[in-house]
């Protein structure tokens, strides 16, 4: 039996926990694809590499599911997560910066898989502006507005270079993106309060620099 909570407030979940949500959804796919009907929180959380315990106080945050020693409706519990992960919506998305991680960012499929569709690249370079890369015209920065609002976007991407990073983030505020992918090694500091993730690949790598420094066979 599977209890259900519409009422809880999910825009309160942590955002660590949200991460956790999201692999916790990725391996009910893989699940789905192999025909699995019920897993454990055991085999489960061991999938994912965390403990069976973390893994039921982060589903605690959505609701309750299952029955004790009958594991999860793998079908159902997937099919939640991706609601309150909003992947049942198609989101669109504009990209700042077509250098070789903007580049790679359109390119890869997961992303489009996923439900996020790029309708506006963006760059300073005039040998780039005037190109055509999957259907999308790379635009100047100033035609920015205008596809925010013809195509209702409300994901913009930064790729460009730290010193570029701030005023980018300023444009796309003021052309009505309310969410920020920052891959720009500077701190944002936006005029107004919109959610915005950094991803960091430095301090990703230093934190296998110190696993590898300090964690010695």
């Amino acid at each position: 039996m599977v209890k259900k909570n519409d009422n809880r407030d999910f825009s309160q979940i942590p955002r660590v926990v949200i991460k956790r949500l999201f692999k916790y959804h990725s391996a009910l796919e893989n699940l789905l694809s192999k025909g699995t009907v019920k897993v454990s929180s055991k085999s489960l959380s061991a999938d994912v590499h965390v403990k069976a315990s973390q893994l039921r106080k982060d589903l605690a945050y959505c609701g309750e599911f299952g029955t004790r020693g009958k594991g999860y409706d793998v079908k159902y519990l997937n099919g939640k997560l991706a609601e309150i992960l909003g992947l049942h919506t198609e989101w669109n998305y504009i990209l700042a910066g077509f250098g070789h991680v903007g580049h790679a960012f359109v390119c890869y499929e997961g992303i489009f898989r996923k439900g996020f569709n790029v309708k506006g690249i963006f760059d300073i370079d005039e040998k780039k502006i005037g190109q055509v890369f999957r259907g999308i015209e790379i635009c100047d920065i100033s035609k920015m507005p205008e596809i925010v609002r013809e195509h209702n976007v409300q994901i913009g991407v930064i790729t460009v270079p730290f010193d570029s990073g701030q005023s980018v983030c300023d444009k796309m505020i003021e052309a009505g993106i309310t969410a920020i992918l920052n891959f720009a090694p500077v701190l944002l500091k936006p005029k107004k309060s919109i959610f915005i993730e950094r991803i960091d690949i430095s301090r990703e790598l230093v934190t296998l620099s110190h696993y590898l420094s300090h964690h010695k066979e």
